[in-house]
């Protein structure tokens, strides 16, 4: 699976220690940082903070060469937001640039009519775009959207994945994730096996190709 992330997450802490607090009090949310070490325990990743910039990384790839395309970061049912903040378990971003949804999808069709044909139809299988991201899936719009554009199958989680950070013989520790495939509203510990250094681990709920939704 070809990964992206989303580069535009700054680090708000003054130190690990700060940051540390911040999770041990349940305020803490992943940065970019944090999706660069997923990133590099799960096959590597190129990295965008604009939609524009995700659009340049699929066209570097060669016609035919995708077969599934993973991009990590924040959403929710109707967004994907590349670059910003976490305000409060809210997304919050002043750059439209950063946001793929409907709007920004009917802006920039040209674009992504330009590189569909990195997508690559193997053994009759059509390709596929994972959103791993925060409820992603929890409603229709963006991923029928995304579907109808690229001309793919758009896969998203319908709960909430959970990042790990903590503090592991003096050094710090991330990347790591766990998915809530149940609801239950609550995570394991930090250290526990169940968080996986891989997200390609975890399987979406739902999915949409061309608009039709298909729960998994």
């Amino acid at each position: 699976m070809d990964l992206i992330i989303a580069s535009g997450y700054p680090y708000p802490y003054r130190n690990v220690t700060e940051e540390l607090a911040a999770a041990n009090a349940d305020n803490w949310f992943p940065t970019t940082v944090d999706f660069r070490a997923t990133a590099v325990h799960s096959g590597g990743a190129g990295e965008a903070a604009t939609f524009a910039q995700l659009l340049d990384v699929i066209a570097k790839k060669k016609p035919g060469s995708i077969r599934e395309l993973g991009i990590v970061g924040h959403a929710n049912q109707d967004v994907f937001v590349l670059a910003g903040r976490i305000d409060h378990g809210t997304i919050a971003t002043n750059a439209a640039t950063a946001v793929i949804g409907p709007d920004s999808i009917r802006a920039n069709m040209d674009r992504i009519k330009s590189v569909r044909n990195r997508f690559a139809l193997q053994d009759a299988k059509v390709p596929s775009i994972t959103l791993f991201a925060c409820d992603a899936g929890s409603g229709d719009t963006l991923l029928d959207e995304m579907s109808k554009a690229f001309q793919v199958t758009v896969r998203g989680f319908e709960r909430e994945i959970w990042w790990c950070f903590m503090i592991a013989n003096g050094s710090a520790v991330r990347g790591r994730t766990w998915y809530d495939s149940v609801g239950a509203g609550l995570h394991p510990k930090c250290d526990s096996s169940q968080f996986s250094p891989d997200i390609r681990t975890w399987i979406p709920g739902k999915q949409s190709y061309a608009g039709n939704q298909i729960d998994l």
